[in-house]
């Protein structure tokens, strides 16, 4: 478990998000399939993934404004405009996803933790019976999520 929590932690912080987002999935299924709260990833390993996902979105970000100002001077742009207006609104489309991504590890910290089960009762999940204290979210998660909308 806990050299699963460190390449997490450390697939998070290269920029390997998928990665790491796999190996947190298959610790969420092997806690519930072995009925063992201990078996959920650490809460470092979820800070490590809000954070690398906050880091990739203020990159996009970043991008698409170099190419905003490209555009704008139009002297070094690098593709037509049209292409660059497609380009941004993907870039767009994926910093909002990568905004739902942390607002979704958020709530399932909140669901395995127990400071909140509004979610999983909703969609009628049981498999949140299980509870580990120790993911509770802090106040630098919740604002990572808020961070990550703004």
């Amino acid at each position: 478990r806990d050299d699963t929590n460190q390449q997490i932690i450390s697939n998070a912080e290269s920029g390997d998000i998928t990665s790491a987002q796999e190996l947190l999935t298959k610790m969420h299924a092997d806690a519930i399939s072995q009925n063992d709260s201990d078996q959920f990833a650490d809460i470092d390993s979820y800070t490590a993934i809000m954070n690398g996902l906050i880091d990739q979105q203020t990159q996009l970000i970043s991008s698409i404004g170099e190419e905003m100002n490209e555009i704008a001077s139009d002297l070094n742009a690098t593709m037509p405009n049209r292409l660059s207006s497609e380009s941004n609104e993907k870039g767009t489309a994926k910093v909002m996803t990568l905004a739902e991504m942390a607002n979704d590890l958020l709530i399932q910290m909140e669901d395995i933790s127990g400071v909140s089960d509004r979610y999983s009762s909703m969609r009628g999940n049981v498999a949140y019976e299980l509870r580990n204290a120790n993911i509770l979210p802090t106040s630098h998660h919740y604002d990572l999520a808020i961070t990550a909308f703004v």
